[in-house]
């Protein structure tokens, strides 16, 4: 009995040696911690991806890359640099799919092509901070030759066994969000959707090595200018493509949270030959706008908090705001704009002579009236004369024949010419004096009559109203598109365009 007792202490005491290796082992492996660091419920406002290129011979590359991080996750990346030669980059990468750290299943780095790239480093960087660090001391290859794969791929599982991933401390989310961090945001979309392979983007690209620029209009707004061009081969190789528009942010959300809602307004895609920059058009059109609120989707507050742009075009999450007024949140369910502020000074480099913007009430009903609004700014050194013409559908009728004038000497009321058009529309047209560097608004009261289902537009024009002043000032337009549908009628979105100035002969 006493040797039976003796081994089976022997065959214990055995056992617990080996697991005793084996958590000795792991802990090893996870630098004395246990591999519970970040939680998995982690919230993710921000992921994106450093490259090193290797200093070797040939290490460069002009292919296309993509990183994924799920199976419903993958960005082109892009910039206006030659990428993948010697040397670093950093690009954003879209959230679709990824809310936590828990949704995060792989890194997957691929390219395209037989242009073989050499990779020194790679970091995955979450919320501002590594979370998975990898150097390649003889470099990694992305190549279809040389017995090479094109495509690099880690499962998650080994690499929260990484220091970077054990130690990583889960930062507090920031409260202020820098320009440049948004126009990183910016281009990385822009970027995913002029390399993708899809077949939906074959030449567009960006054009210049600062090819976005982006400040603040207001409290709310900026303005977004990208420059592209679109590499089709006939008639004329690489044409200019320009996209401006407004982004402007605002409150969505629901009881006690809300989220920033982006939204793009007053959109100008401008190109100089038929046929080029309908992919941007496309782009902006269907994509660009809910790619933006998903990169975005975890910057939450609760009711209370207000949305300020500085100067400088840093957007501001105000948890108390004191100076100059409190904010005025509304209800939860519907967006609600921070406080208002006088326009910010654009520096004169990207000042236009005469800037338009249209707007119309968030709450549209039919036989109610609506107010519509078009504010021209003028960047002009003189006073001028403008013809503005405003042509509404037969679905939209007049309430008030008179316009409201306000600018910075206060309102006043003009009579507009109305005529019936043959196809049921109505133009409005007046002639009107634009004081030099300031704003006018021109507010006008209409009425929506209920239909089928269906699209009307509002087109509105603005004119330089002397020969003289053609040459110097592009003629503006603007259509507003509303959809009539029996839950309601909706503004869908307007696009400006600027026509090039009238040159005398």
């Amino acid at each position: 009995m006493t040797s039976q007792i003796c081994s089976a202490a022997n065959n214990l005491k055995g056992t617990v040696l080996r697991l005793s290796m084996w958590v000795a082992v792991a802990m090893l492996l996870s630098g004395g911690q246990a591999f519970a660091a970040p939680p998995a419920t982690m919230p993710i406002w921000r992921i994106q991806i450093y490259f090193e290129t290797f200093n070797t011979s040939d290490a460069g590359s002009d292919d296309s890359v993509r990183v994924e991080l799920r199976s419903n996750n993958g960005t082109w990346v892009d910039s206006p640099l030659d990428d993948w030669e010697i040397g670093s980059r950093t690009y954003d990468l879209r959230l679709d799919g990824i809310s936590r750290l828990s949704d995060i299943d792989y890194l997957r780095v691929s390219k395209t092509g037989s242009d073989g790239w050499c990779i020194g480093r790679i970091r995955l960087i979450v919320n501002g901070a590594a979370l998975y660090d990898e150097r390649f001391p003889s470099g990694l290859w992305l190549d279809n030759s040389g017995g090479h794969s094109t495509v690099y791929f880690i499962d998650d599982f080994f690499m929260r066994q990484r220091a970077e991933w054990i130690n990583y401390v889960a930062p507090a989310r920031p409260n202020i969000v820098p320009v440049g961090d948004m126009k990183s945001r910016i281009q990385c979309l822009f970027g995913d959707f002029t390399t993708s392979t899809d077949g939906s983007v074959t030449d567009l690209g960006f054009r210049g090595s600062n090819p976005i620029s982006i400040w603040t209009l207001d409290a709310n707004s900026w303005h977004v200018s990208v420059d592209l061009e679109d590499g089709k081969p006939w008639p004329i190789p690489d044409q200019d493509v320009d996209v401006d528009f407004d982004l402007t942010v605002a409150w969505m959300g629901s009881r006690i949270l809300l989220r920033p809602d982006f939204r793009v307004e007053n959109l100008n895609v401008d190109w100089t030959w038929p046929g080029y920059g309908g992919d941007a058009v496309t782009f902006m059109n269907s994509y660009f706008q809910p790619r933006l609120n998903e990169m975005m989707k975890n910057f939450t507050y609760t009711i209370g908090t207000g949305i300020q742009l500085a100067p400088t075009g840093d957007l501001h999450f105000i948890p108390i705001v004191i100076d100059p007024w409190p904010v005025v949140i509304g209800a939860a369910s519907t967006p609600e704009q921070g406080r208002a502020t006088p326009a910010v000074e654009m520096p004169d480099r990207n000042r236009s002579p005469m800037v338009l913007r249209v707007r119309t009430d968030s709450d549209i009903k039919p036989f109610a009236e609506t107010t519509f609004t078009a504010a021209v700014r003028s960047n002009l050194s003189e006073d001028t004369d403008v013809d503005v013409a405003i042509e509404l559908p037969a679905a939209i009728n007049v309430s008030n024949a008179e316009i409201e004038a306000r600018d910075s000497t206060g309102a006043r009321w003009l009579t507009p010419k109305i005529e019936p058009q043959g196809n049921g529309s109505t133009l409005i047209t007046l002639r009107d004096r634009l004081a030099a560097n300031k704003e006018t608004t021109y507010a006008l009261r209409l009425i929506f009559l209920p239909g089928e289902a269906n699209t009307a537009q509002i087109t509105t024009r603005i004119t330089p109203a002397t020969l003289a002043m053609t040459e110097k000032v592009a003629p503006l337009s603007a259509a507003t598109r509303f959809r009539f549908d029996p839950s309601g009628i909706s503004a869908e979105g307007t696009m400006i365009r600027r026509a090039a100035p009238i040159k005398s002969r």
